[in-house]
């Protein structure tokens, strides 16, 4: 199976995945198989990759292939700010050990990508994709990007990012 081929890429039983730790498994969408330091899963038309650590711990959080991200497409990545990013069907886990893990999709993804990513001015995300009244959010380490697809999605920093943080402290009062 690719499951195979991808643990034999990986280094196989003196890789970092270690020693196979299951059988395989099957669901409607994916095989998988557990190794003692994580799994790799996929299918046929995905590819088959590991699924490890903290970006499994949110993929777990995240419903796994059944919830909104879908299967993994890539390996993980490292980012030269220190954190991991993996791409999956419907978007990315990406984080660093100091923002958390989170989910990064759609256009905010795409606005987050035009001002520079996690080498920007905002630097990792904080929070996962907050969806309220009309409107989507998603927290970075240094602002926010907010929007709806009729307005378009544009970043707030600086004065104005701590100018609507007091307004939403004063609304929580």
């Amino acid at each position: 199976s690719g499951i195979y081929e991808r643990y034999i890429e990986l280094g196989g039983e003196k890789g970092y995945l270690g020693d196979v730790d299951s059988e395989f498994f099957k669901t409607d969408k994916s095989i998988f198989q557990r190794f003692k330091n994580g799994f790799i899963i996929g299918s046929d038309s995905t590819g088959y990759w590991e699924s490890i650590g903290l970006i499994r711990e949110k993929y777990a959080q995240l419903g796994y292939e059944h919830g909104k991200m879908g299967l993994p497409i890539t390996q993980e990545f490292s980012t030269i700010q220190g954190g991991w990013f993996q791409k999956y069907q419907n978007g990315f886990i990406i984080g660093s050990p100091k923002s958390g893990y989170h989910e990064s999709y759609g256009k905010i993804r795409e606005r987050w990508n035009k001002i520079g990513n996690e080498k920007g001015a905002l630097g990792f995300p904080i929070s996962d994709v907050i969806e309220e009244k009309g409107y989507k959010m998603q927290h970075y380490e240094r602002g926010d990007i907010i929007g709806n697809d009729n307005l378009g999605y544009w970043e707030i920093q600086g004065d104005v990012f701590k100018f609507y943080n007091s307004l939403n402290d004063t609304q929580k009062d």
